[in-house]
């Protein structure tokens, strides 16, 4: 039986990291969909950022093959409008993080362009 997976906030991000190890050395995921919403950040599908930011440093535990599994999973990302706080108190601001966007809106706005450039 196929499930749907949806996460919001850090559920989001839990959301899909779990599509990224769950789907690693050819195991097929049994979601139909996984949704990850507002996420603080993300695993950006590039080995230029350290884990958890990316799949650098993590060469052991995902191969190339494992990424680009991880990039065709149905995988879709909701982002509120208005989601655009840089000061938001629960809002990660690691350097790490900041890479990724000042914002959850342009975290996630990130994380799509990338996923999809990969994935080209």
């Amino acid at each position: 039986a196929k499930y749907t997976l949806f996460g919001h906030s850090a559920g989001g991000q839990l959301a899909h990291r779990f599509a990224a190890f769950m789907g690693r050395r050819g195991r097929a995921l049994k979601t139909d969909l996984v949704v990850a919403a507002n996420s603080g950040f993300y695993t950006m599908p590039t080995r230029k950022a350290v884990f958890p930011y990316g799949f650098g440093g993590c060469e052991e535990a995902f191969s190339d093959a494992d990424i680009a599994a991880f990039l065709q999973v149905p995988l879709m990302v909701l982002l509120g409008t208005a989601d655009t706080d840089p000061n938001h108190k629960l809002l990660n601001r690691s350097p790490e993080a900041m890479l990724q966007g000042e914002h959850r809106m342009s975290r996630g706005l990130r994380f799509l362009e990338e996923g999809r450039a990969a994935a080209a």
